[in-house]
Parts: structure tokens; C-alpha cells; sequence
């Protein structure tokens, strides 16, 4: 299954072809899944591959050696990867072992703006990315499960037979203006949509028509809402997982899009203005997983509102530094798509797709 896996992400995720250039980007912990990805890419005549590791004794020492020479290391290789057109897969693992917080890598933290070259790289659309999860033993003693039902668990939200992208036939079709979510254990939410903003899928196509899939797993249908036309209770199923905190128990109440009332989520909302307003509503089927300890894979087991950045740019959408995951939805979740008439259709009931879809 693991080969079939890594297949999915070179000709899913980032579109692999020959003789391009691709940087991996993971913990040294889960290596051996690393040289596997290496070989696979090999076997399809690629051969100018990086590894960028994020953790490591000899980053740590390369780091309070001589932390600028360093930055400036890492400017040049990454100079030499877009002159290569270079294609990225991000591997997230989480609780792999993390670098110290050393001087050396506090001021590599602090001059991570000197790295901006390269988001705006991908920003332009002319490549292919993607971001995927690997299992590792400590996440798996962290969720209290073992090392293969948590590879269990990753395969099966890759492979789901899910057909949320029926939805977005559905709410082009009627015309939907509004989505209104209901559950037993309190969201009551209304969202407008902004007309003409298509739901978007797992793909997306770069500026060469490439098809990639750049978050793997994906089985949600999302789109940004006017970031004023959110109203109603919000009230979290899904624990959220932030800088190393575990957020339970929260809610929020919006009025005209913007978080007027709040339950454990005041840390979050100080980060920025922006967070007081919806940037990402999601449809997904409810998979009863705890949290997962990572937005990858937690977005994908229920509805979801994220607070902050925006995932379409237009006029009313929101353009916050953060984007912040919130998932409500439940077993017992009721979705209604409110067209321009004022007439209401069910697109997911107890959770799952209404079965007319």
C-alpha cells in the first residue's frame, strides 16, 4: 500500500514527469520513507532531486556554527531550484523530533522573510506542489494507535470513495447563494456565497495546464464566502491542534461576518484583525476521527470554517496573514444549500451526501 501511496503523490500531487526537478521537504526521522519516494522518482528518469531536511543534528550544527552563512546557503539552493522550474512535496509527520531552540535557530526563525522569494515562486502558478502526511511512531503513541492503523487511516482519507465533488455540480446547478449548517450540538450557521466563485476540488491547474493535487489527502469541496455574510453559531467538533496547543471546547458566534462572541478562542482571534472574519467554508463527510494533530488531515473529516486568509482572491474575500481550520461538522449534521429564490436543498444530511445527489 505504501507503493501505491507514493505513487498517487508523484502522479497526483505533483504531476511527476521526467527529468524535472524536485525538492522534498521532511523530518530525517521517516527517511526510509523519503528513499523510497527517491526511488519511485528515479524510476520515472528523475534525477535532480534535493532533500531539505527540517530537523537534524547536523542542521542544528550547521545552524549555531554559523547561522547567516547558513541563510545564505539555503538562498543560493533555492535560486538554483526555481531557475529549474522546480517542483515541491512537503512531507508532514508530526512530533518527529523538533530542532532545539538554539540562538542559531532562533535567528534562522527571525529571517525567515529572507525565504519570501520562494513562496512568491509558487504563488505564480507555473509549477506543481503538494503537501502530503507519512507515519511516524511518535504520532502514532500520541493518538494513541498503532503505526499501521495510522498508515490505515492516512490510506483510507487518500483513497476515499467519497463523492463530495458531486456538490459542486449541485450548488452551480441551483444556483446556491447561501449555505445554512445545523447540528445537534449547536452550529447554527449561515454563509453567503459570492457569485461566480466556483467550489473548488482537490485539483487545480497551473498556468502550463498542468493538473496537480496539491493537498493530499483532499475530500473537501471549499470556496471563499463574502467575509460579511457570515452569521450564526459555529461550535467546534473537532479539538484544534495550534502552535503546539490542543484547543478544546470552543465556539463562535458571527454577526455581519465578523466573530462577535468567542469560547476559548481568544488566543487565536489576538494573532490578527483578520481572524475575526471567515476566509474558507468547506463541504466534507464526517469521519469520526479524533483530531489528528494536523490541519492535513483533520479538515478532512468534517465541515469546516476557516478563520483569516481567504482561498480566492475578489473584493470580498478576506485577506488575513492566518488561515485557521475550525471543523463542526458531526454524525448529526444537517447542510442546506439556500438558492437565489429562497428555496432550500439538502446537500449533506446526518453527515454524509444526500443519496439523491
Amino acid at each position: 500500500m505504501i507503493n501505491k501511496y507514493i505513487d498517487y503523490i508523484l502522479d497526483n500531487g505533483i504531476a511527476a514527469h521526467s527529468n524535472m526537478c524536485v525538492e522534498i521537504v521532511a523530518s530525517s526521522y521517516i527517511e526510509d520513507f523519503i528513499n523510497l519516494i527517491v526511488s519511485k522518482l528515479k524510476e520515472r528518469n528523475i534525477f535532480d532531486i534535493v532533500i531539505t531536511y527540517t530537523d537534524g543534528r547536523a542542521l542544528e550544527r550547521r545552524l549555531n556554527f554559523n547561522p547567516e552563512e547558513y541563510i545564505a546557503s539555503m538562498i543560493e539552493k533555492y535560486e538554483y531550484l526555481i531557475s529549474k522550474g522546480f517542483s515541491r512535496i512537503s512531507i508532514k509527520s508530526p512530533f518527529t523530533i523538533p530542532l532545539a531552540n538554539t540562538n542559531g535557530v532562533t535567528y534562522f526563525n527571525k529571517n525567515n522573510h529572507r525565504f519570501r522569494f520562494i513562496n512568491e515562486y509558487f504563488n505564480k502558478n507555473n509549477s506543481t506542489w503538494c503537501i502530503c502526511a507519512a507515519a511516524n511512531h511518535y504520532w502514532a503513541n500520541k493518538l494513541n494507535i498503532s503505526y499501521d492503523e495510522l498508515w490505515n487511516r492516512i490510506f483510507h482519507m487518500t483513497f476515499n470513495s467519497s463523492k463530495i465533488d458531486s456538490l459542486i455540480e449541485k450548488i452551480e446547478e441551483n444556483n446556491i447563494a447561501k449555505l445554512h449548517f445545523i447540528t445537534n450540538e449547536g452550529t447554527d450557521l449561515i454563509v453567503g456565497l459570492i457569485n461566480k466563485l466556483k467550489p473548488h476540488n482537490k485539483y487545480k491547474i497551473n498556468n502550463l495546464g498542468v493538473k496537480y493535487q496539491p493537498n493530499i489527502p483532499c475530500l473537501e469541496v471549499y470556496t471563499s464566502p463574502d467575509m460579511y455574510l457570515v452569521d450564526g453559531i459555529l461550535v467546534g467538533t473537532k479539538a484544534l491542534y495550534f502552535n503546539n496547543k490542543l484547543i478544546e471546547n470552543y465556539s463562535l458566534t458571527f454577526r455581519h461576518g465578523m466573530v462577535i462572541n468567542n469560547e476559548n478562542l481568544d488566543d487565536i482571534l489576538a494573532l490578527d484583525k483578520g481572524l475575526f472574519y471567515a476566509g474558507e467554508i468547506a463541504l466534507a463527510e464526517t469521519l469520526n476521527y479524533s483530531t489528528m494533530y494536523t490541519t492535513l488531515l483533520d479538515e478532512n473529516t468534517g465541515c469546516h470554517l476557516a478563520l483569516g486568509m481567504a482561498v480566492d482572491n475578489h473584493k470580498k474575500t478576506n485577506i488575513a496573514k492566518y488561515h485557521i481550520d475550525l471543523v463542526f461538522g458531526s454524525d448529526s449534521l444537517m447542510t442546506y444549500g439556500i438558492t437565489k429564490d429562497n428555496n432550500k436543498i439538502i446537500l449533506l444530511e446526518n453527515g454524509v451526501i444526500n443519496n439523491e445527489l
